[in-house]
């Protein structure tokens, strides 16, 4: 909240005056500044209670994101999808919550739902790597929407603003696999599971990496058997 006071302070004595009057003058207009420079019970009291209201709202927000979160990772995701709404309509304006609603709705398969918050998101934070990785992943992976172009284009852009980061060089992977471009798919993989490697990274995540690896490497093998069958 913003509490802004304004002052209007008025000058301007042309007409000759007595000392005394003068001098009494000046403590009434002094007094009156002072009392208008300064917030009255009323104005303290209504502070007091929009800030006990910001730190309900904080609470309310925090324990549905904690619930919302905590039913995602045991399956439950109708209820979290439930939890997280509630949490929207307490705070319309928190850009996070749909950026969290969007990664349930793509562990969902709920893609077009998924992409239609990316998108708005995407507007107002032009510069965000999750944003654009995400896009691309729906892009390159979702029944339904998947476009190649526009997977390759936001995985791009989400390596461009983060470079070294192992999951969007497991994206853009994804990404030229969508499109048929096993070798560029291959050195991506590669990259991000080089890039998990000397940082550290969770095992589970280096596992998938390893599997999309797999999974681009057949399907490099059944494409060079059929050019082999196309030379024969």
């Amino acid at each position: 909240m913003r509490t802004i006071y304004i002052i209007f302070v008025g000058l301007g004595v042309v007409i000759p005056v007595m000392a005394q009057d003068l001098a009494k003058e000046a403590v009434e207009l002094n007094a009156q500044a002072q009392e208008n420079a300064l917030p009255d019970a009323g104005t303290n009291g209504t502070a007091t209670v929009v800030q006990t209201q910001e730190e309900q709202l904080a609470e309310k927000l925090s324990f549905l994101t904690d619930t919302a979160m905590q039913y995602a990772d045991e399956g439950e995701f109708e209820a979290a999808e439930r939890a997280y709404l509630r949490a929207v309509e307490a705070d319309p304006d928190n850009d996070e919550l749909f950026f969290r609603l969007s990664a349930l709705y793509i562990r969902m398969n709920r893609y077009s739902e998924a992409i239609s918050l990316l998108r708005a998101q995407a507007e107002k934070h032009p510069k965000s790597m999750q944003i654009h990785n995400n896009l691309a992943w729906c892009y390159a992976t979702g029944l339904g929407v998947k476009n190649k172009k526009l997977a390759l284009r936001h995985a791009r852009e989400a390596l461009l603003l983060s470079p070294s980061a192992a999951s969007v060089w497991n994206t853009l992977a994804e990404a030229y696999y969508a499109a048929g471009d096993y070798e560029k798919a291959l050195r991506s993989t590669n990259r991000a599971i080089d890039i998990l490697t000397h940082t550290g990274g969770d095992p589970t995540v280096k596992q998938k990496f390893q599997e999309q690896r797999s999974k681009i490497l057949r399907a490099q093998k059944v494409l060079k058997q059929f050019e082999k069958l196309d030379e024969e």
